[in-house]
């Protein structure tokens, strides 16, 4: 029996989402990037390998989560707020890192396939596409174990005047933060291991803080929805007056920002 074996990449996935945190867990229609282009290697024939897919309107990725550097035979995942085996996980830390993911597929030219709503990042090396077949792919009567148990719903999220306004200032200034932030709060919205979310206490029982890159955003959070309450600056005091020097290029913008909005 062969102990090993080598696997190429077909193609690389293209797409606006560079970070994790910016994809949700699974490919969701309201949340995470909203297309992808997946370009497969020339000198391959896979212009033919490709023919009569298009007829299909979802496609299985099978892919390399080539950022997961280590796992572990026991994980935390996003939802359930206690460790399970691995491999009872969608968790990209595994014994071999493969994605598999159900993406919508919009249309094909030549060697460009693309796709829409997914949970992959940019450069994600795709192995092989196989496409999705209702009569055999959609079950009846299934269970989906310990996650069946999980009373962790999606919530409705709303935004403040303060934080709408200050949405859209960085949106004039090239940052999207509101989309960043969408996956996880929607999804998660407690603090846990490695979601980078935090009690303010200070500020009241139910008030916590995200943060994301060198923002942070101040949420107001209850069984059903959630609601942003204002987005602050996630550089402390010395940066800001350039006593310390600032390893990131986005210090212009964090000036910028409190001239505008205050501490």
């Amino acid at each position: 029996m062969k102990e090993s074996f080598e696997l190429s990449p077909i193609g690389f996935l293209h797409t606006d989402a560079h970070e994790k945190y910016t994809c949700p867990r699974q490919p969701m229609a309201d949340l995470g990037p909203t297309e992808g282009l997946l370009e497969l290697k020339e000198g391959l024939n896979l212009e033919q390998a490709l023919d009569d897919l298009e007829g299909f309107s979802h496609i299985w990725l099978v892919g390399i989560f080539d950022r997961a550097e280590h796992w572990k035979p026991k994980i935390r995942p996003p939802r359930g707020y206690r460790k399970v085996g691995c491999l009872a996980s969608r968790s990209p830390h595994r014994p071999n890192p493969i994605s598999l993911s159900l993406v919508p597929l919009v249309t094909i030219e030549g060697r460009k396939v693309w796709i829409g709503h997914h949970d992959l990042l940019d450069g994600t090396p795709i192995l092989d596409i196989k496409p999705y077949i209702d009569a055999y792919d959609r079950l009846e009567g299934t269970r989906s174990g310990w996650t069946d148990r999980v009373d962790d719903p999606k919530k409705e999220l709303q935004i403040s005047a303060l934080a709408q306004e200050q949405f859209n200032w960085l949106s004039r200034e090239g940052l999207d933060l509101l989309s960043l932030i969408r996956p996880t709060l929607t999804l998660r919205s407690k603090p846990g291991p490695n979601n980078r979310i935090k009690p303010m206490s200070a500020l009241g029982d139910n008030v916590f803080q995200l943060a994301v890159k060198s923002w942070r955003v101040n949420f107001e959070s209850n069984d059903v929805s959630i609601l942003i309450l204002s987005i602050k600056t996630g550089y402390l005091p010395e940066v800001i007056t350039g006593e310390v020097d600032c390893p990131w290029d986005d210090l212009p913008l964090h000036i910028k920002f409190l001239a505008s909005f205050g501490h």
